[in-house]
């Protein structure tokens, strides 16, 4: 049955419209229909967009002529067959130069189908036309506008078209590129087979698709991903194959970077880590089979954090740059230098045939690396501390060899830095006690594992303990009891110095409120400070929060500081001291003697008072030149108006020359070890002198 269509009559004569509907529906039982008679109507039902319209030409108020001119005002190709009854050539011709798709008269209403029908069939081919010619234009267009390059052969593999990528991409223009064979585009190294088996898999599934060897016009080639399909006719025979294609250039260049990037360090262009270990493994195979030995050198610079913190990341990268440049420079020519991250640089040594070679290399970067850096108009001294792991004695892969040089890197920093040092078996137990008291260590305030000892301070002129040092322990559940020097180091590489010493601070202050609530209110309670604490800007706010807590007097609170701290930054070491001051407690300088020792500085920073080296006072008497060093720092410190405090006093004969000397106060194992917060408590209490005792 013909589908059903929508008709517009435009009639005024009811028994006309009669016929003409009867008529139609003959062929078209279900079709639709409106009939009108006025401009109004016509113009409303015209957004139904009816299929066809029959339009009366002799309708008095409104016929087929102002149809048409509406039509062709709206721009509507909407089909309109003229029905009228009179013949005339005239109207006939009016009639189809306004647009009319056929013209019949009513006593001719059997063509009335057959006219519907053309008129039809004529807007079907016109819509078609048009729908085809916009596909071709928005294909066109897309064709343009495609970031690929596409080039469109015939059956015998000759460009026909190309669009604007494939021109961009390869060199070639457009009136360069017709007619010439495909293969023209591609390396010349594939063989004459290649792009036959390419159509052969088209045709037999439809498509192909992989990557090329593509060539410019420059004869530069490159690679492409490519995908490959036919055009066919209505028989199925390809009349053209279409080549769409992805220059791979930029994204092989990504590729192989990210690849380099994966197996080298991204500042000095060094191997890394996982470079370093490919090296060592191939290696170690070669050395395994001719019995010979190999090396791994852990190369770690001194003090190198404050580098950065002082001249800035950018002048800290420059100096790693060239600290890899000097060490490449006297590298064997079959060893391997690599960055492991930070200030740290890795050497293997392979086909090592002594063990010394090893050492001497190592010495050899030590020493390299003692000649000044000029950075940026500065001069830098820059030293290194190297562990030595060797081959097979201290492992036979790569991790253990690291973990080697690295215990041994840990001894050549204990030795004083700037220092050689191989691996010995005392080393992995150092280094297994190192890696239990870092992870424990983080827990340890949380879980109440700290604890102080107090060592007291002797008034020499009453030979009464005026005060005391708190001194930081850690009951490890593991390793027992450890003093500062088995994990204050460790506090100060990871940062947690800073919370220890905090703690230290609030514990020896609540302690010194304890001991007034049992009856000694007069006691001075000393507290070292670690050079990260004193470095913190918030220092001087924190001593204040506590001494506000723990409703401590101020002048009860001596913090110690040593020499080097306060020279690391002498500006800003006045500025920290004078906001100290301003707070009430008393500064005193530790350690004094053993390092800058100048005028300048004392008078300038305004310190309480001084402590007298332990170094020299083991030395008195008997010792002229420690001697000399005592009494002159006592004359400086009184010169100054400070307080002298002497250290490691052990014997009589010392804590009667400090006394004789003119030192103050005085503290050692001749008056007390560190002892509970209960004992020096019970001295500070006793009613005799520690002086008197034996």
């Amino acid at each position: 049955m013909p589908a059903p269509f929508t008709v517009l009559i435009v009639e005024d004569n009811p028994s006309d419209a009669e016929l003409t509907i009867s008529s139609l529906q003959r062929t078209w039982p279900t079709m639709a229909w409106s009939c009108v008679d006025t401009e109004a109507n016509f113009r409303q039902c015209l957004s139904q967009r009816p299929d066809v319209i029959i339009a009366d030409y002799e309708v008095p108020s409104f016929g087929a002529v102002p149809a048409l001119a509406i039509l062709s005002e709206l721009g509507l190709e909407i089909p309109l067959i003229v029905l009228t009854g009179a013949v005339s050539e005239e109207i006939v011709v009016e009639c189809m130069r306004l647009g009319a798709a056929d013209y019949l008269l009513k006593d001719r209403m059997t063509r009335l189908c057959a006219a519907v029908s053309n008129a039809l069939n004529m807007r079907r081919q016109r819509d078609e036309k048009r729908l085809a010619e916009e596909q071709l234009r928005i294909n066109a267009n897309a064709l343009r506008q495609l970031t690929e390059g596409v080039v469109i052969a015939d059956a015998a593999l000759h460009a026909v078209t190309v669009n604007k990528a494939f021109t961009t991409i390869t060199g070639y223009a457009p009136h360069e590129v017709l007619g010439l064979p495909v293969n023209e585009f591609l390396t010349k190294d594939y063989p004459q087979t290649f792009l036959t088996d390419i159509l052969t898999h088209v045709n037999a599934t439809g498509g192909w698709k992989g990557e090329v060897q593509s060539r410019r016009r420059s004869g530069e080639l490159f690679p492409a991903l490519c995908s490959v399909s036919a055009v066919r006719n209505e028989n199925g025979i390809a009349q053209y194959y279409t080549a769409v294609f992805t220059d791979l250039s930029n994204l092989r260049e990504v590729e192989q970077r990210i690849e380099y990037l994966s197996q080298h360090d991204s500042l000095t262009g060094l191997p890394n880590r996982a470079s370093l270990e490919t090296h060592l493994r191939t290696g170690l195979a070669y050395a395994e089979a001719g019995k010979l030995g190999a090396a791994l050198l852990l190369i770690e610079l001194d003090r190198f954090k404050n580098v950065n913190d002082t001249l800035g990341h950018i002048t800290g990268d420059k100096v790693l740059k060239a600290v890899a440049e000097r060490i490449e420079q006297i590298k064997p020519s079959d060893g391997v230098l690599g960055r492991m991250g930070g200030d740290e640089f890795m050497l293997l040594l392979l086909n090592m045939r002594w063990p010394n070679e090893a050492g001497a290399l190592a010495e050899s970067v030590r020493v390299a690396l003692q000649a000044p850096f000029v950075i940026d108009e500065h001069r830098l001294f820059i030293t290194a501390s190297v562990g030595i792991g060797c081959f097979p004695a201290d492992g036979s892969n790569f991790e253990a060899l690291l973990r080697a040089a690295d215990a041994a890197v840990h001894q050549a920093k204990a030795q004083g830095r700037n220092s050689v040092a191989f691996f010995s078996a005392a080393m992995s137990d150092a280094a297994l006690e190192r890696f239990t008291l870092q992870n424990s260590l983080p827990q340890a305030i949380a879980r109440g594992e700290l604890l102080l000892e107090f060592q007291p301070t002797v008034d020499l002129a009453t030979g009464k303990v005026c005060g005391a040092e708190a001194l930081i322990r850690w009951a490890h559940p593991q390793l027992g009891l450890l003093g500062p020097n088995r994990f204050i180091g460790l506090a100060e590489d990871t940062g947690l110095i800073v919370e220890i010493g905090e703690w230290v601070l609030r514990s020896a202050c609540e302690q010194v409120k304890g001991w007034e609530r049992a009856g000694w209110s007069s006691a001075i309670i000393a507290v070292n400070l670690s050079a990260r604490q004193f470095t913190q800007g918030d220092l001087p706010q924190v001593v204040e929060r506590i001494l506000a807590q723990t409703q401590l007097a101020p002048s009860q609170l001596r913090l110690e500081i040593t020499e080097s701290m306060m020279m690391h930054d002498p500006a800003a070491t006045e500025q920290m001291l004078l906001q100290l001051i301003a707070l009430g407690v008393s500064i005193a300088i530790d350690d004094f003697g053993t390092g800058y020792s100048s005028l300048s500085y004392l008078k300038r920073f305004r310190v309480d008072c001084l402590k007298v080296d332990k170094s020299f006072v083991n030395g008195v008497p008997g010792d002229r030149g420690d001697e000399s060093i005592v009494r002159a720092i006592i004359a400086l410190g009184k010169t100054l108006d400070m307080k002298i405090v002497a250290e490691g006093v052990e014997k009589h004969e010392q804590a009667r020359f400090v006394s004789h000397a003119g030192c103050d106060e005085a503290q050692g194992y001749f008056y007390s070890r560190p002892v509970s917060p209960e004992k020096v408590l019970a001295l500070a209490l006793g009613g005799h002198s520690v002086l008197n005792q034996p």
